[in-house]
């Protein structure tokens, strides 16, 4: 216990806004996004239609039955990157090819999977414990699933030191990982904290998670029915690459 809580302590040190403001003490204390619990609080404060600035998509001078047998393997070449990893060129062009995905098909619960394409952060996300996303069918988003005692906890994104994004030894040192992991009860929301909208982003309108409180847009394309490749724009960055599968659907 003792341990836990140095290093609870030392990830707080991070935060300095949440010790100064206390917003510790106020953070929800129930645990969200089980198999049986997902909030359904309305946010309806961006337009249902966004379209997000970007170089438009440069498609490979390739017959249709090529792109189409492409797309039939999406599934197979995504399994191998997940294992193998992808070049950032490659993860982009097969983004590309993919077909959107309608809002209708992401209410459910999704566990997550990076992509190691080169970027920053890849593998990071993974050391914390992440989890995953769910999505509401009113269109509310809890973008980020940490595993937390056997279960699930979702957190605020806007909690999340900005050093977690840089890849380096104390981001990734075991005593960083276990005072995130103690810190997580005072992180934690039921709130959702993003929104699922239709954006158009390198010519192709699909189903987005657009953040509340970060510049961060998550961009979805389809590779199988219960299968997606997300492709993460936060401003300045490179794009980041990951994948969701389908855990459950929402009750009806």
């Amino acid at each position: 216990m003792r341990e836990e809580a140095v290093s609870c302590r030392l990830f707080l040190s991070f935060l300095p806004e949440l010790r100064t403001c206390g917003a510790a003490t106020e953070l929800p204390s129930r645990q969200c996004c089980t198999r049986t619990h997902w909030n359904l609080i309305a946010a309806d404060r961006v337009p249902l239609f966004m379209t997000l600035r970007s170089e438009p998509a440069v498609r490979p001078s390739a017959g249709g039955s090529e792109i189409d047998h492409r797309v039939d393997d999406a599934r197979a070449w995504l399994e191998q990157a997940v294992r193998l990893g992808s070049s950032p060129e490659e993860a982009l062009e097969q983004f590309d090819l993919l077909p959107p995905v309608p809002l209708e098909a992401m209410p459910g619960l999704w566990r997550g999977t990076g992509l190691h394409t080169g970027h920053p952060i890849d593998g990071l996300l993974e050391a914390y414990g992440w989890y995953g996303k769910a999505f509401d069918a009113n269109g509310d988003a809890h973008p980020l699933l940490f595993r937390h005692r056997g279960g699930t906890v979702a957190i605020d994104p806007r909690w999340v030191p900005t050093s977690m994004l840089d890849s380096n030894r104390v981001t990734r040192s075991a005593v960083a990982r276990a005072g995130f992991a103690a810190a997580l009860p005072m992180l934690r929301t039921e709130e959702p904290k993003a929104r699922l909208r239709m954006v158009a982003y390198r010519g192709v309108e699909t189903a987005a998670m657009i953040y509340d409180r970060l510049p961060i847009i998550d961009l979805f394309r389809q590779v199988a029915p219960d299968i997606i490749l997300g492709l993460m724009d936060l401003r300045g960055e490179p794009p980041f690459f990951f994948a969701l599968h389908r855990v459950e659907r929402p009750q009806r």
